[in-house]
């Protein structure tokens, strides 16, 4: 029985790594002699590293729920970061603690607790890299299966209890010093305020107010060469104390040892703002979904790298495999990369479809009283949830389609009213305005249409509104050129397959089942049946 060894950042970009393949974005925004990381390129050298990897969205918790379950958000429930794991799950900690390990959680997610991403889990550990290991060394007879979290990259740092890497907030400090001088802003920066990190937040914010907003200065600008420089003392502080510490254990010794980021971050234009911002929370576009990871154990080859598409989904079947425990396939919806990893006949080449998912929320106050109330309640809080966006990555292409698979029962509910609510909120990703609402109400009781009718014309509106989009990642990483609009009869036929497969996960379907009647990229749109 092996020891296991996850080690998770928050919002590392794969090509900020210094030995990714592709640092396009890096020297674009002028960090190449900033970001760089020898201790993870070390550590990702000492086994197979996978350079198409992708989490399941931009968010970190349903990731990370997809981490230890291997089932894609639809089926494990945590679609956005406000919904629970599904009851029927089994999760690794689960798993893990049956096969006798002693499973260790290392300073989680916030809100993983609530969302029950731990069940199972025997120790939730809050506290410094230094205290783990002693925690680590008490109990030094079973094997262990240890899943870390570090939120260092993140950028501001201001949600971990650890202390933040040495010279973080000098760094942060300085940044602020330097745009109130070249834009002549007063504001209040104390020394003292340098072990504040919510006092800096606010100094942030009042930039925001003045500068950004105003189109005096371009917000990436500002975030980009922290980013960088977060990623560089990450290396070199934090991970590189870690794994240090690691190593001088008995535990490491024939462990297995896997990096990856449970989320990344993009440079993106949300609806109504005046530039770009570099954030998480993004739908799931290539920057903020594509993350680093490396697999280190056993019987897998060093220094090797491999291009096809996988996701963290695959982690849990693979952890698994790597330790000789049994997980059993009727829930699992990852495949082990254990066999990629040695190069076996018939898995290089072989299509691994990676799906991913971006939640909309709408909460009563923010996500920290969410949290506050969930954890008085003992269940999350009221909020609304919508997918707002599902992807799918096969080989070089990439489908995307906007909102949520329509479902039988979604035509089947008593009041009208939901019914609309529930089609704006699956169809087009957002809830209807009172006129549009008051609209379509009128209509369905004037029999002017019925809610078939009414579907189609909706469906019909997300085609116009360009909801589904095709992109050839080799030709087009950037996901600039949507290939259904430019040649929709050329392109059908792929984006058709490829939505079989997503509205397969979507509705948590056994392979080879039937989705032609849910299927809407055809000549002319097929809407769901009525019944069966």
């Amino acid at each position: 029985m092996r020891n296991v060894f996850v080690l998770l950042a928050d919002g590392l970009r794969a090509d900020c790594l210094s030995s990714s393949a592709e640092r396009t974005f890096v020297s674009r925004y002028r960090g190449e002699e900033i970001a760089r990381t020898p201790n993870l390129d070390r550590l990702l050298d000492r086994g197979t590293r996978f350079d198409a990897a992708y989490a399941s969205g931009s968010e970190p918790l349903p990731s990370f729920a997809t981490l230890v379950t291997g089932c894609h958000p639809p089926r494990h429930g945590v679609r956005c970061p406000c919904h629970p794991l599904e009851p029927d799950v089994v999760t690794l900690w689960e798993a893990f603690a049956a096969a006798g390990y002693r499973t260790i959680l290392a300073n989680p997610p916030e809100g993983a607790d609530v969302l029950g991403i731990a069940r199972g889990c025997e120790s939730v550990f809050h506290g410094s890299d230094r205290e783990f290991f002693e925690f680590l060394a008490s109990d030094p007879g079973r094997p262990v299966l240890v899943m870390a979290y570090f939120s260092d990259v993140d950028i501001p740092y201001l949600h971990s209890e650890e202390p933040p890497s040495p010279g973080y907030l000098d760094d942060y400090l300085a940044e602020i010093h330097a745009f109130s001088r070249r834009y002549a802003i007063e504001i209040d920066v104390r020394p003292e305020a340098e072990g504040e990190p919510e006092r800096l937040a606010a100094l942030w914010r009042i930039l925001d107010a003045n500068l950004f907003s105003r189109g005096l200065a371009h917000p990436v600008e500002s975030q980009l060469p922290l980013y960088f420089k977060g990623i560089a003392k990450f290396d070199s502080g934090r991970l590189a104390g870690f794994l240090k510490a690691l190593e001088g254990t008995p535990a490491s010794l024939d462990a297995v040892l896997a990096f990856s980021s449970l989320s990344a971050k993009a440079v993106f234009r949300p609806a109504g703002a005046p530039g770009d911002l570099f954030l998480g929370g993004t739908p799931p576009v290539e920057g903020a979904t594509r993350v680093p990871l490396g697999l280190v154990a056993p019987g897998l080859p060093p220094l090797a790298r491999l291009g096809t598409p996988v996701g963290l989904v695959d982690l849990a079947p693979t952890l698994a495999e790597l330790a000789g425990i049994d997980l059993g396939s009727g829930r699992l919806q990852g495949r082990s990369l254990v066999r990629l990893a040695r190069g076996e006949s018939g898995e290089i080449g072989r299509e691994r479809p990676c799906y991913m998912e971006h939640g909309l929320v709408a909460l009563e106050g923010n996500y920290a009283s969410f949290l506050a109330r969930s954890r008085e309640s003992g269940s999350p809080a009221p909020h609304r949830c919508l997918v707002g966006t599902r992807a799918l990555v096969s080989g070089r292409m990439k489908y995307v389609e906007a909102g949520d698979q329509v479902r039988q029962e979604d035509l089947a509910v008593p009041a009208d009213e939901e019914f609309v609510r529930r089609l704006y909120g699956r169809v087009l990703a957002r809830w209807p305005a009172e006129q549009e609402m008051a609209t379509w109400l009128d209509r369905i009781r004037r029999e002017q249409t019925d809610r078939l009718g009414l579907l189609g014309l909706v469906l019909r509106q997300a085609k116009i509104e360009n909801k589904y989009r095709l992109y050839d990642l080799e030709a087009d990483p950037e996901e600039r050129v949507n290939l259904l609009a430019l040649d929709e009869e050329r392109f059908a036929p792929i984006a058709a397959r490829l939505q079989e497969a997503l509205v397969r996960i979507t509705l948590d379907l056994p392979e080879g089942a039937s989705v032609s009647e849910w299927t809407t990229i055809t000549p002319s749109a097929r809407l769901p049946p009525d019944g069966s």
